[in-house]
């Protein structure tokens, strides 16, 4: 009975990953009996907790048959609507696990469903629930009894290369991840996987994470249009990137807040992709409004047509933090574009001799080790030699088409792999200067993924337009 199975230190970590990455490899459900189920009720019932449901699994288990089989299908229904409780979309972007109770449920009515003889299908979608809710003892128990079945399901080897990476097993990840062939690698978080496999284990691979022989990026798109004049070595600039559409709808409130909060304290530097004539005369004068923030400002033509122009521009912000690093005395905050500061700037004591600032660092997934919403550099060797290594992969590897989700995440926590312990560098709670929660006490809200969660955030904008 593997209810009995309890759990291992080595997977504690991955309990902590974010819900996203479980609910992204669990929800390709191949039961082909689903597909006699109302589209309606299925979409509802696949896709919600909601608790009003429960009368039509009841229906469609009222309405059949075949007791024995639909049996198991009302069991199977029950449990991935239960297990929904934990989706992502359902708990409004917050990181929670569900109650024990719960999990311990959900283990019984697994256990109780795989012993009425049903297909292979079942064990599959209860070996992805079982991943969805952080059960990783009990998949890798029933993987081990059930390998056939697992090496010939595409979800299920997914799932047991994620599960290797949570306790740093990069080995064995990649020699799953080498039973997928390139398409089936193609999923995005998949492909950021295998590319860490790659990194840890010193393979060849078609992505590029070591600088050595590199280049400085060029500066051939990169203009100046106004430098700071305030420009020593102890104040602090807040840098900023973002495009025309990202400015209108986020930087200006961002600018705003610093004003607010922090008017005599920070300055700002603002970095524009792509910027219209019209738009940058519009920010020359949005300028002058705000004299106190001695707003510096540089702009970047790219001209891309790709569709990835979003990851595109979110990952050559830090080349451009280079080239600003470079010209300006200043300690740099750099931070993402739909954040608002919320309270006056102040560096707790044990960080002000660092030449680093990180958020507090993940273990697991490697490419959210350093996470790129914040971080403080100042005018030192370190930051200069890490910025230029950023600037360097970031540049080689979007000319070689990696320009997918997570690229500046990816190469950020490569970059950082071996100076986290530095004694230069520092570490700040993600809740002080990245807090999607929007708690009165934090340094900087972040924009939430989850619109409910951002009520806070929206009516503090408002305020700002008011206030400033």
């Amino acid at each position: 009975m593997f209810s009995k199975i309890i759990h291992q230190d080595k997977y504690k970590n991955g309990r902590l990953i974010h819900q996203y990455y479980k609910d992204t490899l669990s929800q390709s459900y191949q039961l082909p009996e689903l597909a006699e189920i109302s589209h309606e009720w299925l979409s509802k019932i696949l896709g919600t907790g909601d608790y009003n449901l429960l009368v039509n699994i009841d229906e469609i288990y009222l309405k059949t048959n075949d007791s024995k089989n639909h049996s198991a299908l009302r069991l199977m229904l029950m449990i991935i609507f239960q297990s929904n409780l934990i989706l992502d979309i359902n708990k409004q972007g917050k990181n929670n696990l569900l109650p024990i109770a719960f999990n311990f449920s959900i283990i019984k009515a697994i256990e109780k469903l795989l012993n009425l003889n049903v297909h292979k299908d079942y064990l599959i979608t209860s070996m992805q629930i079982l991943y969805r809710i952080g059960e990783y003892e009990i998949f890798m128990y029933l993987a081990e009894n059930n390998k056939n079945i697992v090496n010939s399901s595409i979800p299920l080897l997914k799932i047991k290369a994620m599960i290797n990476s949570f306790c740093e097993n990069y080995k064995e990840t990649k020699h799953i991840l080498n039973q997928l062939n390139s398409n089936q690698k193609n999923d995005n978080i998949i492909s950021i996987l295998d590319i860490t496999c790659d990194y840890k284990l010193s393979l060849k691979s078609r992505f590029v994470y070591d600088d050595a022989g590199l280049k400085e990026p060029h500066t051939d798109n990169f203009f100046w249009i106004r430098k700071p004049t305030k420009n020593n070595y102890k104040s602090n600039r807040v840098f900023i990137s973002s495009d025309e559409s990202y400015f209108y709808k986020h930087v200006i409130s961002l600018i705003k807040s610093i004003y607010h909060t922090n008017k005599n304290v920070l300055y700002v530097h603002l970095h524009i992709y792509d910027p219209e004539e019209k738009t940058l005369t519009f920010i020359k004068n949005f300028l002058i409004k705000y004299p106190e923030l001695d707003m510096s400002l540089s702009y970047e033509n790219l001209e891309s047509k790709s569709k990835k122009i979003k990851t595109i521009y979110a990952s050559r912000r830090f080349i451009s933090l280079y080239f600003v690093r470079k010209e300006i005395n200043n300690n740099l905050i750099a931070i993402d574009a739909d954040s608002l500061f919320k309270n006056k700037w102040i560096v707790p004591p044990h960080l002000n001799d660092k030449n680093i600032v990180t958020i507090n660092p993940f273990v697991i997934p490697f490419w959210e080790r350093v996470i790129a919403s914040f971080l403080f550099f100042t005018k030192s060797d370190l930051s200069n030699m890490i910025l230029l290594k950023i600037a360097k992969l970031i540049e080689v590897n979007l000319k070689l088409g990696n320009d997918f989700w997570f690229l500046d995440q990816l190469i950020l926590s490569i970059s950082f792999d071996n100076e986290l312990g530095n004694t230069n560098v520092g570490h700040i709670d993600i809740n002080q200067v990245s807090d999607t929660n929007h708690y009165p006490s934090s340094l900087i809200w972040q924009l939430a993924t989850d619109k409910v969660q951002n009520n806070s955030y929206e009516k503090y904008k408002e305020e700002l337009n008011i206030l400033v």
